[in-house]
């Protein structure tokens, strides 16, 4: 089928790029990136980040606060202490 389309230029010149690298019509590498981009895509398959065990506390909040550690800092270590109360 004949058809007339109007592509912007970067589209215009990374197919016309293409077709002149591999060697095949400016229609082809059209009609081969159309069928690409309408076909359905695979599902994703999940993936399971790494877990990483960085070890226990170095420093207590109670530490950090009489250092004089920033309060945000403090209170992070706080949290996370509790969490590993809960956990153990």
């Amino acid at each position: 089928m004949r058809t007339t389309l109007t592509l912007d230029d970067d589209l215009f010149m990374a197919l016309n790029e293409r077709a002149r690298a591999t060697g095949r019509s400016f229609k082809e590498v059209v009609n081969e990136v159309v069928r690409k981009g309408l076909a359905p895509s695979a599902p994703r398959s999940a993936v399971d980040p790494p877990v990483v065990d960085l070890g226990g506390l170095r420093l207590s909040a109670g530490e950090a606060e009489a250092l004089g550690e920033d309060a945000e800092v403090v209170r992070f270590l706080r949290v996370t202490e509790e969490l590993e109360r809960d956990v153990t």
